[in-house]
């Protein structure tokens, strides 16, 4: 017989006795001088090989030990992944706000001309959004991020200045600029 008891029971030290029949009287007596012949080390050795009862109170302590240390490295190691995961999501958006933030300047930088303009025939005017006509150098500096630098093309200037005396000596002269004279020379097309 292998018996555990696990928890305490309500029975105390577990004392065991015989019974006998009443109609069998001299069994009893039998019974009893054997057992009075009996020492408390054969009682010991009788009970423990016969009535092996072993009494384990509770959990151990080295069981929860074990299970306390084997909670505290997985939710150590779930910890850590969580933190090392973290870490790398936090980059990641600071990287893609980085990015946003570079598009979102680079868009504002960017200004376009879209649809129809409306453009005067003859003095070659835009009317803007307010109903009001501007300069089509204005209107496409508004628009856009184009500056102008006004200049003449030789053909405007043939048409304008084409029988103007000085116009036509410089048409003539050459190119270097020793052969410019200092008055003239801050704007060679101004009369």
């Amino acid at each position: 017989m292998n018996v555990k008891v696990a928890a305490p029971t309500p029975y105390g030290d577990y004392t065991l006795h015989m019974a006998v029949q009443k109609d069998l009287p001299e069994l009893l007596s039998i019974i009893n001088k054997v057992l009075g012949r009996i020492t408390p080390e054969q009682h010991m050795q009788m009970r423990s090989k016969w009535l092996s009862v072993r009494y384990e109170h509770g959990i151990q302590k080295k069981e929860i030990f074990l299970w306390a240390l084997f909670l505290i490295a997985g939710a150590s190691l779930i910890l850590g992944v969580v933190l090392i995961w973290n870490r790398v999501l936090k980059r990641e958006v600071a990287r893609r706000k980085e990015l946003i933030d570079k598009l979102e300047n680079a868009l504002a930088e960017i200004k376009t001309l879209e649809g129809i303009v409306p453009i005067c025939s003859n003095c070659k005017k835009i009317r803007n959004d307010q109903g009001y006509w501007d300069k089509i150098e204005t209107y496409i500096e508004k628009h856009s991020g184009a500056s102008f630098s006004h200049s003449m093309c030789p053909d405007c200037l043939d048409s304008l200045y084409g029988e103007k005396d000085w116009y036509q000596k410089k048409k003539k002269a050459p190119a270097s600029p020793s052969s410019v004279p200092e008055s003239e020379s801050s704007d060679p097309y101004k009369p």
